[in-house]
């Protein structure tokens, strides 16, 4: 559904407990003793026609008797009583309820009762068969975890409810608080999707730990993943899955999505200590500095087991390195320290070390020494650390004498390990969060530039066969469907032939259940084993290399560094194409194209087969887990006698959106922001031009500049509600243009889209002294307003048909 009322199930003034008891091991028992003793400081109301009193409140016989709407309801009655209590709750104005009872599969009937119950009261409900949830900031356990949980940054989104109450358990044992704790049961109504866009913009969380087994609605999911991605870190946990297609398909939504996958529970907290941490991290190279040559080498093979690389030094930072150590130490990777190493010496060598280009990031081991004191040792990392951009992680190999140690490093924003190979793990989480960051941000077409299609015959191979009721399709169809997207395949062997023996790597399409369709690559190992990797279309050259890396592809440009082999480059190019091909033809239902190893040539399938079958109605690009750049909304208008391409915006359109920001008089971006700001942040730039295209939409006005780049000319923006029922709007043209009636084209192109999306209506404010905004938005039908609370004004266009003025 939304975010709608979400708010209550956290910030509730009043709850009731239905079926609330004082039976043992009753569920109506336990929560209503969690929400007592837990000191919540909002009226409780126990509700159960047996007693007069509970845990010393006041017990009601029936809802209806009731002093006032409950806010929030925990209903712990039978499954067959949950529809009628849901629409008890919802005539007397309660926001949102949990359900604790559990619904059997069969329960189909009584879930959907449930539903339409509550609906049209926008009665929200977590579960059935939800454990409840915590809000610890204001004393709120309304679950079936006896201690509660701390409070903290950190919010626990599971829908299992055991995982949920084991976690939140083992978390208070660690001392690790929460902002909120989740245990959504069986999504009938709020799902993760829901929870995520919720927790996205709730100041009080950090950082988002997801422990899923199943996702209803990938779309949505990933929509919401996306949005929340880009506001804090994003961790997920996930159990239930096996086979490497749908494993691979899986950490590709991950990676997509720009969230962090993690395998244990520890690694779910210890990521996010790391990650609250992180500074910009550019690539995967780790420098090991250590008092001791042993723990060096543990983290240096940790870290290539792990995929990382040890730094290599400069012959300047060597040179540096051999005046400070001498013959006391080593100046070879890792670094290694004398084991008395004193803090003055450790802070010169992290100083010679900290300018070394060859290294990402550094990692310091300290061994305890009886002759040095690690506090002090510790205040000189981190006095390293306040001069330095780079990312440094600390590792101290002890017990709890080394706790002082560890606490100055956490003051100071530097992550502390307990051992190597937990902190190599802690800096691979680092690379593969920034990693999946940059993919966050792609937003490839639906049709990838740089190659010829030729839909059309692909098209016409396709219907025949499914007009001549033949699935799969013969080599010959096969090999014809494949050349009209560039992709050379031999003549293939018939189906009773033995497949070529130099098969190296396949690509092909996989359809998932969640995720809908994916490109799959498959490649042998050197020790027999198969590197499976999938990614989600529209692929693009850096989703492609991702995917090539993740495959186990040899050659690939490595951060940059240096230039992809050709071999890599060819397998690149094949991934996009069957990412085309498959965006291109809904029919496609299987696809796998078996090569040799690529080689100095054009790569070549040796093999082929694809089977077709009629798509859905209407599924077309709504099948892809990720909204794709729609570039069926580009158009070109005329103004001023000139023409003018209208877009959406994209990425890349980052350093022109600076440049347009920047040629704004100050008063115009008071107008638009309602404050005063000089320069754009990055944050506010990723904001404005990475958009999630399900959710909402900003068309440019653009046109080629004098030196034939393109230049932004103003912007009109729009987003909607997850109900799509309010969409708020603004617009802005570049200042020497404004009066030239820019605005109204940009205006009419944003009526337009919201009208053909089903928008019900669009909603905007402007200052009372705009009023060349109130002019233009009055001359398109709105209507305008003063809300007196904020001294602006109120815009709102009812697009509903027949109500447009």
């Amino acid at each position: 559904m939304s975010a709608r009322n979400l708010q209550y199930f956290f910030e509730p003034q009043s709850i009731a407990v239905i079926g609330a008891s004082e039976k043992p091991k009753s569920v109506g028992t336990c929560v209503l003793r969690h929400i007592v003793r837990g000191s919540f400081k909002g009226q409780i109301f126990p509700v159960n026609p047996k007693y007069d009193l509970l845990d010393g409140i006041k017990t009601f016989r029936k809802l209806d008797q009731l002093p006032a709407a409950p806010e929030l309801a925990v209903i712990c009655t039978p499954a067959a009583t949950v529809p009628r209590i849901i629409g008890q709750l919802g005539a007397l104005g309660s926001k949102a309820v949990i359900v604790t009872s559990e619904a059997a599969d069969s329960d189909g009937d009584l879930l959907q009762a449930a539903m339409q119950a509550a609906r049209p009261y926008l009665l929200r409900m977590i579960g059935p068969g939800s454990a409840g949830i915590m809000a610890p900031a204001v004393a709120l356990n309304a679950s079936l975890v006896a201690g509660g949980a701390l409070p903290g940054r950190i919010a626990l989104l599971a829908e299992s409810g055991a995982l949920a109450c084991g976690m939140a358990d083992w978390a208070s044992a660690q001392g690790i608080g929460f902002s909120k704790v989740v245990a959504l049961g069986g999504s009938a109504d709020v799902d993760v999707g829901d929870m995520l866009d919720f927790l996205a913009g709730d100041a009080g969380t950090q950082a988002i730990l997801l422990c899923v087994e199943h996702i209803p609605h990938a779309r949505k999911f990933m929509s919401a993943a996306r949005a929340a991605a880009r506001n804090k870190p994003v961790l997920v946990l996930r159990s239930g899955l096996y086979g490497a297609v749908p494993v691979a398909i899986f950490d590709a939504a991950v990676r997509r999505a720009g969230m962090l996958r993690v395998f244990s529970t520890e690694d779910l907290f210890s990521a996010v200590e790391t990650l609250s941490r992180i500074r910009p991290l550019d690539g995967r190279r780790l420098l090991v500095i250590g008092n001791g040559r042993g723990p060096g080498l543990m983290a240096c093979d940790a870290l290539v087991r792990s995929g990382g690389k040890p730094a290599m030094l400069s012959g300047e930072t060597v040179e540096k390195l051999k005046l400070l150590l001498l013959a006391a130490g080593s100046n070879a990777v890792p670094v290694a320290l004398p084991a008395n190493a004193s803090a003055l010496l450790y802070g010169q060598v992290m100083e010679a070390v900290s300018a070394e280009r060859g290294a990402d990031a550094l990692l310091v081991i300290h061994a305890p020494s009886a002759l040095e004191s690690c506090t002090e040792i510790a205040n000189a990392i981190a006095s390293v650390r306040t001069k330095s951009e780079r990312n440094i992680l600390s590792c101290w190999l002890g017990g709890a004498s080394l706790d002082p140690a560890r606490q100055i490093c956490a003051a100071a924003g530097i992550p502390a390990y307990a051992t190597p190979d937990s902190a190599v793990c802690g800096f691979m989480q680092m690379v593969d969060f920034r990693r999946n960051q940059n993919l966050l941000m792609q937003v490839p077409p639906a049709a990838s530039a740089g190659f010829i299609v030729d839909r059309v015959a692909a098209n016409r191979i396709v219907e025949v066969a499914l007009r001549d009721s033949r699935q799969h399709l013969s080599a010959t169809d096969t090999g014809t469907l494949l050349a009209a997207y560039g992709i050379a395949v031999k003549e293939a062997p018939q189906a009773s032939d033995a497949l070529p023996e130099a098969t190296a790597l396949t690509i092909g399409l996989a359809i998932d259940p969640v995720f809908g369709p994916a490109v799959v690559l498959r490649q042998s190992g050197k020790d027999g084993r198969t590197e499976t990797s999938a990614g989600l279309p529209p692929l693009n050259l850096v989703l492609a290399r991702d995917m090539a890396a993740h495959g186990g592809v040899a050659g690939l440009a490595d951060d940059g560094l240096q230039q992809s082999t050709p071999g890599a480059d060819q397998i690149c190019q094949v991934l996009l194409k069957v990412s085309r091909l498959l965006t291109d033809i809904p029919e496609l239902a299987e696809l796998e194209i078996g090569f040799p190893s690529p080689g100095g040539q054009e790569m070549a399938g040796m093999y082929a087969h694809a089977r077709v079958q009629p798509s859905e109605a209407g599924s077309g690009l709504q099948r892809l887990a990720i909204c794709p750049y729609p570039d069926d909304l580009e158009e070109i208008v005329c103004w001023q006698g000139a023409p003018l391409l209208l877009r959406p915006i994209r990425p890349e359109d980052g350093e022109a959106h600076v440049a347009f920001f920047n040629a704004l008089d100050p008063e115009d971006v008071r107008y638009r922001m309602f404050v005063g700001m000089r320069a754009l942040q990055p944050s506010q730039l990723a904001r404005f031009t990475q958009i999630d295209y399900d959710r909402e939409m900003a068309f440019i006005a653009t046109r080629p500049s004098g030196d034939g780049s393109a230049e932004t000319l103003g912007v009109a923006r729009v987003v909607a509600d997850p109900d799509n029922i309010q969409a708020e709007f603004s617009v802005i043209v570049r200042s020497d243009l404004k009066g030239l009636g820019l605005g109204q084209v940009l205006m009419t192109k944003l009526i337009a889209y919201c009208r053909s999306h089903g928008t019900r209506e669009m909603i905007g404010e402007a200052l009372p002294h705009n009023v060349r905004i109130l002019h233009l938005v009055k001359k398109l039908g709105f209507e305008v307003k003063p809300l007196e609370r904020n001294n602006t004004m109120w815009l709102r266009l009812d697009l509903r048909p027949g109500l447009q003025r």
